[in-house]
């Protein structure tokens, strides 16, 4: 019997160069909530928090994150924020809000996708846990949330 994988995709405010499209990949449980407005608050170090259940957490934009093109921040344009999660190697509970403008996709596969290759990003490529492709067009990028966390706390 084959497994079923729930994953999550949202795709990213940029392509590749080459063509493909940019997924950010999660799994379905790591998703706690998508909220279509949030109050952002400033921290010193140029980047934004969030009031989210009595807690302040890190809002990361994962394009700007991880040095990609994205959309210029004076675009206007309706954001939505995902607030995942994933658990450390302690076991704790590690949240963070995901900024985007692309609404979050459900999907189901029945087997494992192998990884693909690796993707040099311009910045921080260590903080993914995998690439896949999802099509022929269609790259998935697996970030790893608990490094992109504790790199907010620790340079924040």
């Amino acid at each position: 019997m084959k497994e079923i994988l729930e994953l999550a995709v949202i795709r990213a405010d940029c392509s590749l160069k080459t063509g493909e499209k940019l997924f950010w990949l999660l799994s379905r449980s790591q998703i706690e909530f998508v909220l279509n407005d949030l109050e952002l608050i400033p921290a010193e170090n140029g980047q934004f928090t969030a009031h989210y259940r009595d807690t302040i957490l890190p809002v990361v934009q994962l394009e700007e994150y991880y040095g990609l093109p994205g959309r210029k921040k004076e675009e206007k344009i309706k954001n939505k924020y995902v607030v995942a999660g994933a658990v450390d190697r302690e076991e704790a509970l590690v949240r963070i809000i995901l900024q985007t403008c692309h609404h979050v996709q459900l999907l189901k596969l029945s087997e494992n996708m192998p990884p693909s290759f690796s993707l040099p990003l311009p910045k921080r490529g260590e903080d993914i846990l995998g690439v896949y492709s999802l099509a022929e067009d269609k790259i998935l990028i697996l970030p790893d949330l608990v490094r992109i966390a504790g790199r907010m706390i620790t340079d924040g």
